[in-house]
């Protein structure tokens, strides 16, 4: 599966329109796409049918470009992604994980509050990790043998968190993350996103069903 990413405003193809940006609490999306039906609408709708367990803080979106996975944050991603792999074995096109964008004279990103439950003994590699992702701080607390951090980190520079998680506390941590709020995007966004006064757009999104 490809790395996330985050579409530059040159890639998502020109300024951002005026428009509401559909499922606002929903932060993040891929799209699929499958190799097997000349027409996405067709497979993205019947995907949506197949696929029809309800999957935690996400959703399923069919659109003419294919079926948009939305998310309340990166991880919640992976089950309809894994459940879509398994119903369609080899006939799939999984996109990369993209943060979405609300359009409008200042275009706007999402910020994610990030609690981690993490061993003492981890607490301060965690703790620089997320300080390297924020420029806002870092709350740190101690309780017997655990350690509680929670910041505001924006959505583009959190993505591949989980995995920095996971490494850096060997599969002993775990976080919480839902959306804070929305904020105007920054000229750079760090190793993952572009740089330029612009700023990043990402897709506008699926059309309201």
């Amino acid at each position: 599966m490809s790395s996330p990413r985050v579409l530059s405003l040159a890639q998502a193809g020109g300024r951002p329109r005026e428009q509401p940006l559909p499922y606002p609490d929903f932060p993040i999306e891929r799209r699929i796409r499958s190799n097997a039906y000349d027409f996405q609408l067709v497979f993205a709708e019947e995907a949506a049918t197949r696929a029809h367990q309800r999957f935690e803080d996400a959703l399923l979106a069919p659109g003419r470009d294919g079926l948009l996975i939305l998310g309340r944050h990166e991880q919640a991603l992976k089950a309809p992604t894994d459940a879509l792999q398994a119903l369609y074995p080899w006939k799939l096109e999984v996109g990369m994980a993209c943060v979405r964008y609300r359009s409008g004279e200042v275009t706007l990103e999402p910020v994610m509050l990030v609690t981690a439950d993490v061993p003492r003994f981890n607490a301060q590699a965690v703790h620089d990790d997320l300080a390297s992702r924020t420029d806002e701080p870092v709350s740190l607390a101690y309780a017997y043998d655990r350690a509680l951090l929670t910041a505001k980190v924006r959505l583009a520079r959190l993505l591949g968190y989980a995995q920095s998680l996971e490494r850096f506390t060997r599969g002993a941590g775990a976080a919480r993350i839902w959306l804070s709020g929305w904020a105007p995007v920054q000229p750079s966004q760090g190793p993952e996103g572009p740089e330029g006064p612009e700023g990043p757009e990402g897709p506008e999104g699926p059309a309201a069903a």
